[in-house]
């Protein structure tokens, strides 16, 4: 790499007392007044604004209920919604059932049912079934997920019969715990995924392929409806659910897509819908919070005639006030929905208890029975039967292991369902660039729009480096109401004309200084490349668009925008798009030839921004091109995503759709992809196979060296040579 210029320069410093009018900015520019910490006043204007919009969402929907616009006309297209949403892994019809005795006595008998799905998977629960003659009426009782069937149901060594378990089976109530997958870190695979817990590890295999766990769950749920409904000792009309904290969220999905379930009790499950992004991880759904959709506060209204139970203990984590105001607005949604499905009042139960998880559930089963038509009494029945917990883990294992094994399935598959989406390879080169409309289409609605309106750029600036061949400046845009864009620009002296821009993005722990060398003191893998740029006479830009730590904020940032039906790579090209919409302000930039290069989540910026930026001329992806599949879910090197603790990278079902290749053919403009041979943060192989495809993609469409390889000796840096060149070729041919 070329070592820094030795001309002389004057560094003016961030900080010294100097009057305005004496600090030099940019024509047409004001004064820049910068705050003491940049990132994190840049990161609390993103999370803030995210927040502001899921807010703004929320007056929407409620109003959506208050003037009764989400009538049951359309109900099958709502169900479907939300059907899609959570990513159904089964159409809820069940096979053959295996019965396992667990335990027999004169009042009941404990059964383990397995009950096999129609997509190789089993769904499993214990069944208690009291020895009474006739049809009996079924609940289905979801615990919390982290609480085993086992441990909710009194059946292990030292523990007593639950109260509420013990009145629906004294009030001749057949109960069904369904097993699920706990958020308990005690498998094998917990531990080479560094800590993991197993709804975690589902979680990030299932969201790329468009699985979600609350899915997985309510997959199961439906199962046993269907299992039960079939069968004989069963009251078909009498079936009711009750979950509990995760449960709650299971049976709540359950019962809107089952008309059989004739009654709900939920417990200790209400977010603040405008807060549920902040929920355990592996509730994430995409869409959960857009207006446009069908989204869970107002799934209430698609529950009556049926009874509706909503309970909370003083043990939740949610004040009473946001249960009191979930139900109020349930029982609006019932009052709107009622005309439309029956002609008789129709009641929704609404208590707050102040006191335990299990009082609560107890209470809840107390109701329950009543809303079933069950005469509720103090009628009790205690079960003595302990498990044996190796057995019981054994199961759960199995249970896991299933869905794991499901999940691997479907990312194997994955590859070959993009191909069979796109047909390009099947398409004649001449008809690609209708395929290549409807895939920016797809991708586009994917990414999200965060729209900067009529937001005036309000620029901003101060001189902060001189030297004999060029001035650097920080820069302040507005890029929409509360959310700013900050940058280092620099200016080759003695333009004569116009010049083409380099804007040049650094990845998670980078700054702009590091790109600029403005101020920097050692080298890093950025080797101050915007600064070698603007040396080979470019004006260049490097931006902070927040691609920045702490992990924390940026995954709050990722799971706002999943909730909003975005990904968070929304914020960053509302961003560039206001960098580019200043740089054509500027007299000495020539708006025909912008190109962007970045490196690690630079690179990752460059080849996902790209597609939908097409001012963009020319694109560098540095250190971050590889096979987007083994980098979301490899389980055994270091450098895989599975095994990282943001949350940044994992989009809804977008191996399906979009990995790398496809991103590259959506390009208006050439790209390159500069990668070193011993970068930790991919692999050799990695590359290679996603390369092999763009090459065979590239020789289909007769694209000769618009797509090009810049292959170097290093590690993960900034190599310049051959991806200069890349640059200098489409940017600025015949430089000198």
């Amino acid at each position: 790499m070329k070592n820094k210029t030795a001309a002389t320069t004057t560094l003016i410093l961030f900080g010294l007392a100097l009057p305005a009018q004496a600090v030099e900015c940019l024509t047409g520019t004001k004064s820049l007044a910068m705050p003491e910490n940049i990132v994190a006043a840049h990161q609390v204007q993103i999370t803030n604004y995210f927040q502001l919009l899921i807010d703004r969402k929320e007056v929407v929907r409620r109003k959506r209920a208050e003037d009764d616009k989400l009538d049951l006309k359309n109900k099958a297209d709502h169900l479907k919604d939300v059907w899609n949403r959570l990513g159904m892994p089964s159409s809820g019809k069940s096979g053959k059932v295996k019965v396992d005795v667990l335990a027999r006595s004169q009042n009941y008998e404990i059964t383990r049912v397995s009950t096999p799905m129609n997509n190789h998977l089993i769904s499993r629960g214990i069944l208690f079934t009291p020895n009474l003659l006739g049809k009996k009426p079924v609940a289905i009782v979801c615990p919390d997920a982290d609480t085993l069937p086992e441990q909710f149901t009194g059946l292990e060594a030292g523990q007593k019969t639950p109260a509420w378990l013990a009145r629906l089976l004294g009030h001749g109530v057949v109960v069904y715990v369904p097993q699920s997958v706990e958020r308990l870190r005690d498998h094998s695979y917990c531990r080479q995924t560094r800590g993991k817990d197993r709804r975690m590890i589902l979680y990030r295999l299932g969201y790329p392929v468009g699985r979600s766990v609350p899915g997985l769950d309510a997959a199961d749920t439906l199962v046993a409806v269907d299992f039960l409904s079939r069968n004989k000792s069963i009251d078909a009309r009498r079936i009711g659910m009750m979950g509990i904290g995760q449960g709650g969220m299971t049976t709540f999905h359950a019962t809107v897509l089952d008309e059989r379930v004739a009654a709900l009790a939920v417990v200790d499950y209400h977010e603040t819908s405008t807060h549920s992004w902040a929920g355990p991880f592996d509730r994430r759904m995409r869409g959960r919070l857009v207006e446009g959709a069908t989204p869970e506060p107002l799934l209430p209204f698609f529950i009556p005639p049926r009874s509706l139970i909503i309970a909370q203990s003083n043990g939740f984590g949610v004040r009473a006030n946001d249960t009191k105001g979930a139900g109020r607005l349930a029982q609006n949604l019932y009052a709107l929905s009622t005309p439309l499905t029956a002609r008789h009042p129709v009641e929704t139960a609404i208590f707050v208890y102040e006191s335990t998880p299990k009082s609560a559930l107890d209470r809840s089963a107390e109701v329950l029975l009543i809303k079933m038509g069950i005469k509720s009494t103090n009628n009790r029945v205690q079960i003595k039967t302990k498990i044996d917990p190796a057995k019981a883990k054994a199961v759960r294992d199995l249970h896991f292991e299933e869905r794991l094994k499901y999940l691997r399935g479907l990312i194997k598959e994955s590859e070959a369902k993009r191909y069979a989406y796109w047909k390009i390879l099947e398409t004649p080169k001449e008809k690609f660039p209708a395929i290549q409309k409807r895939m920016r289409a797809e991708y586009r609605e994917l990414v999200g729009e965060v729209p900067r309106g009529k937001t005036p750029l309000n620029p901003r600036s101060e001189l902060i480096l001189t030297t004999d061949e060029y001035k650097a400046y920080r820069v302040m845009l507005d890029v929409t109401k509360g959310v700013e864009v900050f940058g280092h620009l620099i200016v080759p002296r003695g333009i004569k004309g116009k010049r083409p821009v380099v804007i040049c993005q650094h990845g998670l722990n980078g700054t702009p200084a590091m790109i600029s060398g403005v101020g920097m003191k050692k080298d890093t893998v950025y080797h101050e490349f915007g600064r070698q740029l603007a040396e080979r006479g470019y004006v260049v830009f490097a931006p902070l668009l927040l691609h920045h730590n702490p992990v924390e904020h940026i995954t709050a940032q990722a799971r706002q925008a999943s909730a909003l039906g975005m990904m968070r790579i929304a914020m960053p090209l509302a961003k560039t798009r206001a960098v580019l919409d200043f740089l054509e302000t500027q007299s000495y930039v020539d708006a025909g030839r912008i190109g962007y290069y970045g490196l690690s989540y630079g690179g990752y910026s460059a080849i996902h921004m790209t597609p939908l930026l097409p001012r963009l001329k020319v694109s560098v992806v540095s250190g971050n091109f590889n096979d987007w599949r083994s980098k979301l879910t490899n389980d055994q090197l270091r450098t895989s995503y599975l095994l990282h603790p943001s949350e940044d990278m994992y989009t809804w079902n977008i191996l399906n759709r979009f990995t790398h290749p496809e991103l590259m053919l959506m390009m208006d403009c050439p790209c390159a992809i500069e990668f070193g041979r011993r970068d930790g943060i991919t692999t050799p192989e990695w590359t290679a196979y996603a390369w092999k495809q763009v090459e065979v993609f590239r020789d289909h469409l007769d694209w000769g060296d618009r797509l090009f390889l810049a292959e170097f000796d290093g590690g993960h840096e900034v190599h310049g040579g051959k991806a200069f060149d890349f640059v200098d070729k489409h940017l600025w041919p015949g430089r000198k």
